[in-house]
């Protein structure tokens, strides 16, 4: 991913949140976060600096791509997860789906 958009719309994807909400949540209309993803602009620093904390990623993530975790489960989990073996790294992914289509399932109701 070489873009801010392209990052944006990956994490917009694995949180589950559509870019209107995230709009609301960090009160930008959703044509700013639109044009922020589609490359027209480049978000404000302080829009920047509230994706990010909504997001739960740090602002050089979103402008540079380097991944730095702020969530210290998920650094653990990625850790973990990188020293399984490649069948047991699809057991893992096969079952995270399932909680996830399970999450988006309980969120939509």
């Amino acid at each position: 991913m070489n873009t801010i958009g392209e990052r944006l719309t990956e994490l917009l994807e694995v949180k589950g949140i559509k870019a209107p909400e995230l709009a609301k949540k960090i009160g930008v209309s959703k044509g700013t976060i639109y044009n922020i993803i589609n490359g027209k602009t480049l978000p404000k620093q302080d829009t920047l600096s509230n994706i990010a904390k909504e997001l739960n990623t740090t602002i050089d993530y979103l402008i540079f791509g380097t991944r730095e975790y702020k969530d210290t489960l998920e650094k653990q989990l990625l850790e973990t997860f990188r020293q399984l073996n490649y069948d047991n790294k699809i057991e893992i992914v096969g079952e995270t789906t399932k909680l996830l289509t399970k999450q988006k399932l309980e969120k939509s109701r």
